[in-house]
């Protein structure tokens, strides 16, 4: 962990990478907007560690949104998020799923 401030701020390291996590208040505190960094080791994985990142805050608003505890991991819904990352442009160089 190399910052903590709750309920506030949250960072730690993952590997080689820094992650943040921030919650900031919005429309007078009646919410909040996540704000999520990722300080990746190599820009070769942006668009592999974004399609990953992508399904998890996908499956943290269904869980808020009521939906259930979500998949951990659905390979299809990773692969279109790869490939939109792709198309825009995010370094793509990386070992993927399946390859390491």
């Amino acid at each position: 962990m190399t910052e903590l401030e709750p309920p506030r701020r949250f960072s730690f390291l993952w590997g080689p990478d820094h992650l943040h996590f921030a919650l900031e208040p919005i429309d007078d505190g009646a919410a909040c907007l996540l704000l999520f960094t990722v300080e990746l080791e190599t820009a070769d994985k942006a668009a592999r560690d974004g399609a990953g990142w992508h399904g998890c805050l996908d499956g943290l608003e269904s869980l808020l949104a009521g939906g259930g505890v979500p998949r951990p991991y659905d390979p299809e819904a990773w692969r279109t998020a790869y490939e939109e990352y792709k198309r825009r442009g995010f370094p793509a160089a990386a070992p993927l799923p399946g390859e390491l």
